[in-house]
């Protein structure tokens, strides 16, 4: 090939590579921001130890983490990004300078040791953060070779909301043991993503997303860099739907129609006595909405004497706000957005 070909060539592919590193990182930065309004630290109050999660089910204030972050511990204390035009707060000190005040406590209502998996509900939903979003899982596992990004909190780190990019290696079903400092903590058998990613110590519990955004499994550790790097493991998001659902927990998953996916209470099954022949039935449908009017009827009432409050009208329209985003086929939800006009 003459030297001006194998020059042009050449030139030809270091353009191609530059814009493949471009929209590589473009990527990477879409799924952070939009991971992140998913994305919380989970403080176990009982251990005083930390990990990260995401949340499943913003309506009801459903956080999703590992089974060994919470453990024997019930009461956990989330805490929410802070954000600043656009961009969320990394610094850890101006988070635990104020982290009662901007933590929001929870308590575990689901776990499962075998398959590393906890939920926790947060107490006061309300407490919330505005723009805060419910995650939504891939529809199927990924593929080895495919790319995986994840959001925790490692200790190691002065930091908070670390990115950590990878790839896949591999989807298996695995049998291991988890422990700290050379103890044995406990004995597990899931489905797992095994990548390049190097996590560490707090980042357990976290979300991994795939390049569209959609949650493919929770962060759960990986090997010892002494034995080998770039090994770590997420909890595949297969194993995390079937254990959601057999709690039965609602949540989103990518494909599903507005109706399938609508973060809801979950299904329970309640005992009903044989009712008298003249006894109405309720549909399910017209249940959840009388169900929907209690809930925001509740919120504005608690919402109506901060808004008179001038030093607290803010945060009332906040709050309205985001009563009309959760409810917004009810009453109530209709009356907070008369509410809300007189406010601004």
């Amino acid at each position: 090939m003459p030297a001006r070909l194998r020059l042009a060539a050449l030139s030809l592919f270091i353009i191609a590579t530059a814009a493949g590193n471009v929209r590589s990182q473009e990527t990477g930065t879409k799924v952070y921001l939009g991971g992140m309004k998913s994305s919380v630290m989970v403080m176990n109050v009982d251990r005083r130890s930390q990990g990260s999660g995401s949340i499943i089910n913003m309506r009801d204030g459903y956080v999703l983490t590992n089974w060994h972050v919470v453990r024997e511990g019930t009461d956990m204390l989330i805490v929410f990004p802070i954000w600043e035009r656009g961009r969320p707060i990394v610094e850890s000190d101006k988070y635990m300078q104020q982290i009662r005040k901007i933590g929001v406590m929870g308590k575990v209502v689901a776990s499962d040791q075998k398959i590393d998996l906890a939920v926790i509900k947060i107490n006061d939903v309300m407490k919330i953060p505005q723009g805060t979003e419910s995650v939504k899982f891939a529809a199927d596992s990924p593929l080895a070779g495919s790319k995986i990004y994840s959001i925790g909190n490692p200790g190691a780190s002065d930091a908070m909301w670390i990115y950590t990019p990878g790839d896949i290696r591999q989807v298996y079903k695995k049998t291991w043991v988890s422990g700290s400092k050379g103890k044995a903590i406990g004995e597990h058998e899931a489905r797992i993503i095994e990548a390049t990613s190097l996590t560490s110590s707090g980042d357990s519990g976290g979300p991994a997303f795939n390049e569209k955004g959609e949650q493919i499994g929770v962060t759960q550790g990986g090997l010892n860099a002494s034995i080998a790097q770039g090994f770590s493991y997420f909890i595949d998001s297969s194993e995390v739907k079937n254990f959601l659902k057999s709690k039965k927990f609602a949540f989103n998953t990518a494909g599903e129609t507005a109706e399938a996916k609508t973060d809801s209470m979950p299904v329970v099954e309640a005992k009903i006595e044989t009712p008298k022949p003249e006894t109405p039935k309720i549909d399910a449908a017209a249940e959840e909405k009388l169900r929907q009017e209690k809930a925001a009827t509740n919120m504005l009432n608690l919402l109506r004497p901060l808004a008179k409050d001038p030093d607290r009208k803010s945060y009332a329209a906040d709050k309205l706000r985001q009563l009309v985003t959760l409810y917004p086929k009810t009453e109530a939800a209709r009356e907070a957005g008369d509410l809300l006009k007189k406010l601004q």
